[in-house]
């Protein structure tokens, strides 16, 4: 797999991002949690250095906005996006991409498929 992400993603870079995982780590708070999960995912993409994709997925973040963001947040809570975020920056770490790119991938479809199940059940937005 040729992904610009290898190249450009630096010891320096995996020591920002676990250092954020440790603060995201001790937060006690779902808003902060969610507010965590922004930072982390921003820092993983940034090395890319793909101007297009970063503004796709900013925008993406702006029109999820903070409210899904935190219900999101709270469906899925801390403990398993915390194993999955160390799992993709220890496959970054080793230079493994295909790894990290997997791993990502199952992050994001496995927070889809609860936030889908709580839809059904009538659990998110019927506050």
């Amino acid at each position: 797999m040729n992904c610009p992400f290898k190249k450009h993603f630096t010891i320096l870079d995996w020591l920002m991002q676990q250092s954020l995982l440790n603060e995201y780590s001790r937060q006690t708070e779902p808003a902060k949690w969610s507010d965590m999960n922004i930072r982390f995912h921003q820092a993983l993409y940034e090395p890319c250095s793909n101007p297009l994709l970063l503004q796709m997925i900013t925008d993406l973040q702006q029109r999820i906005g903070p409210q899904l963001r935190l219900l999101v947040t709270e469906v899925s809570g801390l403990e398993r996006p915390q194993a999955e975020h160390r799992e993709i920056l220890d496959a970054c770490k080793a230079g493994n991409t295909a790894e990290a790119v997997e791993t990502l991938r199952r992050h994001v479809l496995t927070t889809r498929k609860e936030i889908a199940a709580q839809m059904r059940r009538g659990m998110v937005g019927s506050e």
